[in-house]
């Protein structure tokens, strides 16, 4: 018998056909130099980039102003800018006990974080808090000048700027509170007060008192030779960009100046003096 016939033979599969190469446009030469130059001068700040968590920004530490003139005392307002500008004078002493000491700040402000400096940091989460008035410079005995409550511990009082609000017919009924800004005003160094309602915010001046066990001896090398101090880094919100005070300033840079000039004598009519002032009325 004859053997059965083979199969049909199947071509090979034909290939797709190839596609031609794509054709990429030829790379962008690069800018004239001329044009980078421009470019880098007219760019605007770099827009700043969010921190990843569990990173804090750095912030550059920026001294004052170039030009900002020293202050001549204490009695006047600070330069405008970042600048807090803090005035720090001794107030009352009280021999044996303690000492006071006035902390004044230019413009109104809604909130103060300040580092103190010799106010017994060890101390500072029993510092008082108080709405009592601070003694009248010049207090002396026999009245009291020491606090009314705990004089053992530091105390941080205020005063409302009265001749600020005088002068813009402003009462004084109707500024914010003063108060602590947390549950106790001081955390070791760290004193932080605030306003509320901010909206009502007036000038005030702080008065803290620091008793004779908690300051350094004089002498010793203290920082301001034991005598309170804000300390720069202290911060300030005012309501815009936020006050820094840039340097430290102690209490005893500071001199008071007298209570005033001595009255003037009685007028007696037909003086020179009388014949000046009737001259300077015609």
């Amino acid at each position: 018998s004859s053997p059965p016939p083979l199969p049909p033979t199947l071509p090979p599969p034909s290939s797709p056909p190839l596609l031609p190469p794509p054709v990429l446009p030829p790379p962008s030469p690069p800018p004239p130099e001329d044009g980078r130059r421009q470019l880098r001068s007219t760019a605007g700040p770099a827009t700043p980039t969010r921190a990843a968590p569990g990173r804090r920004l750095q912030v550059s530490q920026q001294g004052p102003p170039p030009g900002t003139p020293p202050y001549a005392d204490g009695l006047t307002d600070g330069p405008a800018g970042r600048e807090l500008g803090a005035f720090v004078m001794p107030w009352v002493s009280v021999a044996g006990r303690g000492e006071w000491t006035r902390i004044r700040f230019p413009g109104v402000l809604l909130s103060l974080e300040l580092f103190l400096v010799n106010v017994g940091e060890d101390s500072g989460e029993n510092a008082v808090f108080s709405f009592q008035p601070p003694p009248a410079r010049g207090c002396a005995p026999p009245h009291d000048c020491a606090p009314g409550t705990a004089p053992e511990k530091v105390s941080v009082h205020f005063h409302r700027r009265l001749e600020l609000l005088d002068a813009s017919a402003v009462p004084v009924t109707s500024c914010a509170y003063v108060v602590k800004s947390a549950d106790v005003p001081m955390v070791r160094n760290t004193l932080a007060v605030r306003q509320s309602p901010p909206a009502k915010a007036c000038p005030f001046d702080l008065y803290v008192w620091v008793p004779d066990t908690l300051r350094p001896i004089t002498g010793t090398g203290a920082p301001g030779d034991g005598s309170v101090c804000v300390d720069r880094g202290s911060n300030a919100m005012d309501g815009a960009e936020g006050t820094v005070q840039y340097n430290r300033t102690c209490s005893n840079a500071y001199v008071l100046p007298p209570f005033g000039p001595p009255p003037s004598p009685p007028h007696t009519p037909g003086s020179k003096w009388d014949a000046l002032g009737v001259g300077l009325r015609g």
